[in-house]
C-alpha cells in the first residue's frame, strides 16, 4: 500500500503507527528471542535473567493421577515456562497448592553446554515446601544447571491402606524426577552422565533415598546435609540420620545390642513404620467419610478437605522391607548404617554435614536459653530426652563428663542431642564409603552459640551475595558436581576426606573430627554400626 504524503492526517496517522509499533518491538523481540527448550513432553519457552542465566520455571517432569504412580506427560505448542508453579498442595495458613505440582525449576548460566547438573530437593519434613525459587545466582557461580523440583507431599504423597502396601508415592516421583533430568540434560545444557544430587533437612533424607534405590548410573555424586529437628530417641529411623536412611526398625543386631527405638514414631520423623503411616491414613480416611482403601472415593474428595482431615497426623515415607534374610536386620528391616556397610547404595563421592549446634534450637525448647544448668537442670533435660527408651541416661552423663567440665552442662546437653540424632551418625555413614568428605557449618546464629537447622542452605544459594563464605560453599558443591571430588576447582582451604572435618565460617579450616571419640566409642553400637 503506498502512503499518501500529501495529506497531513494520513502522514500523523502513519507517524502513530510506527511509533506503536516502535513500542511493540521489544516485546515482541523478546518472546521471539526467548529460549525456548524441547524437552520428553514437549516445548517450553523460558526467560533470561538479568544476571544472563536461562530460567525456566514449572517444567512438568510427569503427571500423577491421585494416588497412582506418576506418568510421562506431553502437551502441545509451547508451554509458558515464566513463572514459578504452584507448590503441591500442603498447609500453610490454610492449604495452598495443586495437584498438578510435579514440575521443575531448571537454570542454566549463559553460552555453556555440557555442564554438571546440580539437583536440588527441597526440604520440609515431606509435608510441606516447593521447588527453590531462584537458583540463578548458583548456576552462575557453580557453572552448573540448577534443577529444583517438587514431589508430592504429606497425605496426597504416602498412604496405606494397610501395613503391608505402603506406597510412597511422593520418593517415586523424586526417581521419575532423577531420570527426567537424565533424559533432558542436553535440552539445558547439561552432562547426563554428571548428575549430582543434594537436598537438605527431609530433602537430604530424600537423597539417602535416591542414593539406596536409584538405578546404577544415574547418581554421579551427591551432598546430603544430615539436620534433624527436635527427635528424642524413642523415634523409630533411630533417630540416625534425617539424612541417610533407607529402612528402619527397633533395631536388635547380632551382638546383643538392641537399639534404642520404641515401635512408633515422633510427629516431626521424615520416614515412619508401615504401620504408623497406615493409622495415620485410616485415621484421615475416616474424617473424610471414605474407607482407607477406597481409592475411587478418596479421589473424589478435594485435595484440601484431606490436607485438611490429615493436619496434626503425621504423614511420611514408610521404609519398606529389604534383604530379610540379612542377620543385622531386625524384623526384615535393614538398619541404614547396614546399608552402607553392605554397599546396597549408589557408590559415589558424597559430602555429609550439618549446623555445629544442629540441636541447639532444641536444646532451648527442652532446657531454656544457653546458661549454667545446675546438675539437677541437666538430669531432668536427659531424663525428659531418653524417656521410654533403651539407653540408661545415666550412661549418657558418665560418658559426657568430660565435656561438663570443658564446655559447661547446657553445651554438652546440646551436644549428646546433637551427637545421638544426626551428628554421629553422619560421620559414620562418611566412614563407610570410599569417597566422603565431612564438613559442619559454623557461622552462629543469633542469640545461640553456633549454627541452627537450615543455616547452610541460603549460603549455599548465595542469598550472601559475594561473601567469601557463600563463594567458598558454591566453590566446593560445584567442583563435587564437576569432578567428584570438592577440591577440584576449590582454590581456598584443601578438604580433606574423611575423619577430618572442614568447618565453614567467616575463616574456613579443617580439624580433627571432635565428636569421634563419643561416635566410636559409644553411639556406633546404639545406631546399628557395630
Amino acid at each position: 500500500m503506498r502512503v499518501d504524503q500529501s495529506n497531513p492526517s494520513t502522514m500523523l496517522l502513519t507517524a502513530v503507527i510506527l511509533a506503536l509499533a516502535g513500542a511493540i518491538d521489544p516485546s515482541m523481540r523478546r518472546w521471539r528471542d526467548a529460549p525456548i527448550a524441547q524437552v520428553t513432553g514437549g516445548r517450553v519457552r523460558g526467560l533470561t535473567t538479568k544476571d544472563n542465566v536461562t530460567a525456566f520455571y514449572g517444567v512438568p517432569y510427569a503427571k500423577a493421577k491421585r494416588y497412582a504412580a506418576a506418568a510421562p506427560m506431553s502437551w502441545s505448542g509451547i508451554r509458558d515456562a515464566t513463572a514459578p508453579a504452584e507448590p503441591c498442595p500442603q498447609m500453610a495458613h490454610g492449604v495452598i497448592g495443586r495437584e498438578d505440582c510435579l514440575v521443575a525449576n531448571v537454570f542454566t548460566p549463559a553460552g555453556n553446554l555440557n555442564l554438571p547438573i546440580m539437583l536440588q530437593i527441597h526440604g520440609g519434613s515431606m509435608n510441606a515446601g516447593r521447588a527453590v525459587a531462584d537458583g540463578s545466582a548458583l548456576a552462575k557461580r557453580a557453572k552448573a544447571v540448577i534443577i529444583s523440583i517438587q514431589y508430592r507431599l504429606g497425605a496426597l504423597g504416602f498412604w496405606a491402606a494397610n501395613a503391608s502396601t505402603p506406597q510412597n508415592f511422593g520418593l517415586d516421583d523424586l526417581l521419575f524426577a532423577l531420570r527426567w533430568a537424565r533424559d533432558n540434560a542436553d535440552a539445558f545444557g547439561g552432562d547426563p552422565k554428571r548428575v549430582m544430587v543434594f537436598g537438605v533437612s527431609a530433602g537430604g533424607a530424600a537423597v539417602a533415598h535416591l542414593l539406596t534405590t536409584a538405578p546404577p548410573g544415574l547418581i554421579f555424586s551427591a551432598t546430603i546435609c544430615v539436620e534433624s529437628k527436635f527427635r528424642t530417641p524413642h523415634t523409630i529411623i533411630h533417630n540416625v540420620t534425617h539424612c541417610l536412611i533407607f529402612t528402619q526398625a527397633a533395631m536388635e543386631s547380632p551382638g546383643g545390642h538392641q537399639g534404642w527405638m520404641a515401635p512408633g514414631s515422633r510427629p516431626d520423623d521424615d520416614f515412619v513404620a508401615p504401620s504408623v503411616l497406615a493409622a495415620a491414613s485410616a485415621a484421615t480416611a475416616t474424617t473424610i467419610r471414605c474407607s482407607v482403601d477406597d481409592f475411587n472415593c478418596l479421589r473424589k474428595v478435594p485435595n484440601a478437605d484431606i490436607i485438611t482431615a490429615a493436619e496434626g497426623v503425621r504423614f511420611a515415607p514408610a521404609l519398606l522391607r529389604a534383604r530379610p534374610a540379612n542377620p543385622l536386620s531386625a524384623d526384615g528391616v535393614e538398619t541404614p548404617l547396614a546399608l552402607l556397610r553392605l554397599g546396597a547404595w549408589q557408590q559415589g563421592a558424597v559430602i555429609i554435614g550439618g549446623q555445629s549446634c544442629e540441636s541447639c534450637a532444641a536444646t532451648a525448647a527442652l532446657a531454656g536459653p544457653p546458661r549454667n544448668l545446675t546438675h539437677f537442670e541437666f538430669v531432668d533435660a536427659l531424663q525428659t530426652y531418653f524417656a521410654g527408651s533403651r539407653i540408661a541416661w545415666s550412661d549418657v552423663v558418665a560418658r559426657y563428663a568430660p565435656r561438663v567440665a570443658t564446655e559447661g552442662r547446657w553445651r554438652t546437653l546440646a551436644r549428646i542431642m546433637s551427637d545421638s540424632g544426626h551428628a554421629c551418625s553422619a560421620q559414620l555413614h562418611a566412614s563407610a564409603v570410599a569417597d566422603g568428605w565431612v564438613y559442619e557449618f559454623e557461622k552462629a546464629t543469633k542469640g545461640l552459640p553456633g549454627a541452627v537447622h537450615g543455616s547452610d542452605e541460603p549460603w549455599l544459594f548465595q542469598e550472601k551475595g559475594s561473601d567469601p563464605l557463600s563463594l567458598a560453599m558454591a566453590a566446593y558443591w560445584s567442583s563435587l558436581a564437576h569432578a567428584g571430588d570438592p577440591n577440584y576447582a576449590a582454590d581456598g582451604v584443601a578438604w580433606p576426606r574423611s575423619p577430618a572435618v572442614l568447618g565453614l565460617d567467616d575463616e574456613i579450616s579443617t580439624r580433627k573430627n571432635t565428636r569421634r571419640p563419643e561416635c566410636l566409642d559409644f553411639w556406633a553400637p546404639w545406631l546399628g554400626f557395630y
